[in-house]
């Protein structure tokens, strides 16, 4: 056994573990590049998406008899989750009749 091989190289040992950093960097990196193209793709394809009814003239419905309910309606924005907009709603819409949901400070008033 030769001198060079019982002394350790402490330089080299250092360089491979910048390496393995290095490529271990670029790794990452690189999966957060494809998410992003990835990301972009699904962005376009939203953007490029036609509406099947035309959003200027709508689409008319068949004459429709009845009324519509809703009883005990909740709702929260996904994105605010601790706060809740509609708690406990309840109203009829009758055939015939229109309304629009007025909100005024967070109280939800419907027009008819």
């Amino acid at each position: 056994m030769n001198g060079h091989s019982v002394i350790y190289d402490f330089k080299a040992d250092d360089e491979l573990k910048r390496d393995i950093l290095f490529l271990a960097m670029l790794s990452i990196l690189f999966g957060q590049v494809v998410r992003g193209f990835a990301a972009g793709q699904r962005i376009f394809e939203v953007l490029d998406r036609r509406p099947e009814v035309d959003i200027h003239r709508g689409q008319e419905l068949p004459s429709v008899d009845g009324k519509i309910e809703f009883y005990g309606v909740d709702f929260r924005y996904p994105t605010r989750k601790d706060v809740k907009v509609l708690d406990n709603i309840s109203f009829t819409l009758e055939s015939g009749t229109s309304t629009t949901p007025q909100i005024s400070n967070a109280c939800l008033f419907l027009l008819n």
